[in-house]
């Protein structure tokens, strides 16, 4: 979770992190993006709830998913994508580092 400084930087305020079940192992590369979405959202709830968020996603295919009207075609993500955006305000923008 990050926020900007006076100085227009974004700074972390905090960090989480878990590891992948059994089953969360076999999960595709996508999937597993989006479930990261899902934990941070889930796990930093209290902060962002009622409020407009921006989520930084350097995987385009997470955030075209989520921007889509259309299903993804598998259960899990639509799932989770309409977990997020019946809790969530969320704007999701893709973030290429340079380097």
């Amino acid at each position: 979770m990050c926020q900007r400084d006076e100085d227009n930087y974004m700074r972390p305020i905090s960090f989480a992190s878990r590891r992948l079940t059994g089953a969360e192992k076999k999960y595709s590369i996508n999937e597993l993006e989006v479930l990261a979405i899902y934990f941070a959202c889930d796990k930093f709830a209290q902060f962002i709830g009622g409020v407009s968020t921006v989520v930084l996603s350097d995987n385009s295919a997470a955030v075209s998913i989520y921007k889509s009207k259309y299903s993804s075609e598998n259960a899990r993500i639509d799932r989770w994508i309409a977990r997020l955006k019946s809790k969530f305000d969320l704007t999701f923008q893709t973030y290429l580092r340079q380097g």
